[in-house]
Parts: C-alpha cells; sequence; structure tokens
C-alpha cells in the first residue's frame, strides 16, 4: 500500500514530476534559445518606455509646470 504524499495516487505524482520537469524544460529552452528574442524586445521597449519619459520630464519642465512628481 502506498502512503507518501498528500493522498494522491502513484500515478498523479509521477504526472507532477513530468509536469514541473516539463516547465523547467520549457523554461531553460526560453531562457537559452527562443527567450533571445523575447529579451531583445524588452530592451527595446524599456528604451522606448525611457526616451518617453524623458520627453514628459522635460516638456513639462519647460512649461513650468512645477515639480514633476504630484506628491
Amino acid at each position: 500500500m502506498y502512503t507518501g504524499g498528500l493522498g494522491n495516487s502513484p500515478a498523479e505524482e509521477v504526472f507532477y514530476s513530468m509536469m514541473a520537469a516539463l516547465i523547467v524544460l520549457v523554461l531553460i529552452l526560453l531562457l537559452f534559445g527562443g527567450g533571445g528574442f523575447f529579451v531583445q524586445a524588452l530592451w527595446y521597449v524599456l528604451v522606448a518606455a525611457v526616451i518617453l519619459w524623458l520627453i514628459g520630464f522635460f516638456v513639462r519642465s519647460a512649461e513650468g509646470g512645477g515639480s514633476w512628481y504630484r506628491w
């Protein structure tokens, strides 16, 4: 009789361990292979956001809008 786990049957535990291994494999593949484009796209988004923030910062200060924060 099997008594381990949280009341799961051995088949369910094998399924969960295989699913965890599959998720780890996909994450590793994304990190070393297919994730390169995604990470590069995030850098472009970051640069665009910083440029927009800087434009907004200087436009607001040029208009005499006071401080750039709203406390």
